[in-house]
Parts: C-alpha cells; sequence; structure tokens
C-alpha cells in the first residue's frame, strides 16, 4: 500500500486493531474493508460489521444507539485483554527474579 510516496506494509502493524465497517458503504467496498483485517499484522484483531452507509456509520441516530456502544466495549476488551498480557508477563519475570534469588541463597 502507498500513502503519499511511501510504500507502507501493514504486515509491520502490530498494535490491537479495531476495523469497524459498514456493510452497505458506497466509498469503501465491503470486501476491502474486510481485506485488512487479513493483511494487518496485529495478533489482537476484530472487525465489527454493521448494516449502514459510509455516513450513517458515523453520523447517524444507528450510530448512536448501536456503532459508538459496541466500539467503546470493543476497544475496552482490547485494553483489558492487552493489560492481562502486560501482568502475566510482569508476573512470570517476577516469579523468574524470585527463583533466581532463592537459588542465590541456596
Amino acid at each position: 500500500m502507498r500513502v503519499d510516496a511511501n510504500l507502507v506494509d501493514l504486515r509491520t502493524i502490530t498494535a490491537p486493531f479495531l476495523n469497524v465497517v459498514a456493510q452497505k458503504d458506497d466509498l469503501v467496498a465491503l470486501a476491502s474493508s474486510i481485506a485488512l483485517n487479513n493483511v494487518v499484522g496485529s495478533k489482537d484483531k476484530s472487525i465489527i460489521e454493521f448494516p449502514s452507509g459510509h455516513v450513517g456509520l458515523i453520523m447517524s441516530k444507528h450510530a448512536h444507539k448501536e456503532v459508538w456502544p459496541r466500539v467503546n466495549e470493543a476497544i475496552y476488551l482490547m485494553e483489558a485483554s492487552s493489560l492481562m498480557s502486560e501482568l502475566k508477563r510482569y508476573d512470570a519475570a517476577a516469579q523468574h527474579a524470585k527463583s533466581a534469588a532463592d537459588a542465590e541463597k541456596g
């Protein structure tokens, strides 16, 4: 993919990725939107589809009642999952340090 003159490798995106797509989008084909999930490098990726058009996805009565609450929930869950992963890594490091200290004591 190119942005201006720069080649962008979407596989290098490793941050959690949430793809929110409109099934009746007249500007971005649904297949093109969904295809992003197949090329982004993130291990933590989600897609949410809504039965709306491009603009309706963002600023319609449906958007305020359905879309944004689901997007908020998805982001919250992604953040919670990321935090749990960090805590597990921290716990593993702490356990390793404790084992090393215990072995050193003898």
